[in-house]
């Protein structure tokens, strides 16, 4: 399993993307972020260091971080 993990080919799909937090331009401004930067997203008892990331696709006042990272 950790040679296939590292596969080149695995590699270059975008399942290999670094995991990030999605918002808008509006929401980012609201919350006095900008692109590029880490935060910390909890949920739970669950929490992760991730990348903001703009995505205009994200409605205002929500965030998106995708599942199983």
């Amino acid at each position: 399993d950790p040679l296939v993990r590292r596969s080149p080919a695995l590699q270059a799909t975008r399942d290999a993307v670094e995991p990030s937090v999605r918002m808008n331009a509006v929401t980012l401004a609201q919350y006095g972020l900008s692109d590029g930067i880490e935060v910390r997203v909890q949920q739970g008892q669950g929490e992760a260091q991730l990348k903001v990331m703009v995505d205009e696709g994200v409605p205002t006042n929500c965030v998106r971080v995708a599942a199983a990272h």
